[in-house]
Formats: structure tokens, C-alpha cells, sequence
């Protein structure tokens, strides 16, 4: 009689244990959303938008023909939202009137677990005007570009 007591205890134990778990309300959650930032340099390191070589009022960034928002920082970068899925993501940079230029980045989904935020994504290689030698830091949510145009 003891050992049916005791069963019928774990049997409920086990039950109530594995009531559905509830899920997250998303509308509640304040997402960070992962940001590119990019520098451009001349070959002597001095940032072409602070020297006037470019404005800020003349860039532009699209992808795919859509343009995207983005801010300038107080150092005279721009920023702008991941707008990318996993693969070779190609976007349009329009310096001027005279240059627009084309950043290939090649997007690595990361496994974030998050069901509310994200995408995220690792960038595993950085193509600018069919140049690979630019600088590529990760810091958090934003991904640094510095970028020499000579």
C-alpha cells in the first residue's frame, strides 16, 4: 500500500512538473539590433567625411535597389541596421554623384536562441570594390568597416 502511495505521489509530481512552458511576449522585449558602422579612409588613415573629401548629405546605402536608413556618428561614420540574411548580401554604397561603390559582406547566421530578437549574423568575409583589404572588428551588436579608398 505504501508503494502505491508513494507511486501515485511521483506519478503527480512528474505531471505538474510538465505543464507547457510559457512563452516570452515579445512586445515587451527591447531588441538591440546589430549595426554596421564604417570608417573611410584615404591610404594615410584620414577619414574622407571630417576632411570633406565626402558628405554625409551626398551617402547613400541600399540593397537590392532599396535604400537604407542610416545615421552618421559625431566621428564621422555611418551606421546603418543589418539588413542581410546568411550568403553573399551585396550592398550599394553611393559616395557622390560620380562614386558609388559595392560592399560585399558574406553573412554567417549565428545561433542566437532568441526567440524575440535577431537575426544576428558573423561576417566571415568583407569585399569592398573587389578589394578585400579592409578592416573588420566586432564589438557587441556593431561590426566595424574601415575602408581605405585611394
Amino acid at each position: 500500500m505504501k508503494i502505491n502511495v508513494i507511486s501515485i505521489a511521483l506519478l503527480f509530481l512528474f505531471l505538474i512538473s510538465c505543464r507547457e512552458v510559457e512563452s516570452i511576449d515579445c512586445s515587451l522585449v527591447d531588441c538591440a539590433f546589430q549595426t554596421f558602422s564604417i570608417t573611410f579612409v584615404d591610404g594615410d588613415g584620414n577619414n574622407l567625411i571630417e576632411n570633406g573629401t565626402y558628405t554625409i548629405n551626398d551617402i547613400m546605402v541600399s540593397k537590392n535597389g532599396d535604400q537604407l536608413s542610416f545615421n552618421a556618428s559625431e566621428d564621422n561614420k555611418i551606421l546603418f541596421e543589418t539588413a542581410g540574411q546568411q550568403g553573399d548580401n551585396i550592398y550599394e554604397i553611393k559616395l557622390s554623384e560620380s562614386r558609388t561603390d559595392v560592399l560585399i559582406l558574406d553573412l554567417d547566421r549565428r545561433d542566437s536562441r532568441n526567440e524575440c530578437c535577431g537575426p544576428f549574423f558573423d561576417v566571415n568575409n568583407a569585399i569592398y570594390e573587389n578589394s578585400s583589404n579592409l578592416v573588420v572588428e566586432t564589438d557587441g551588436f556593431i561590426t566595424e568597416l574601415i575602408v581605405t579608398i585611394q
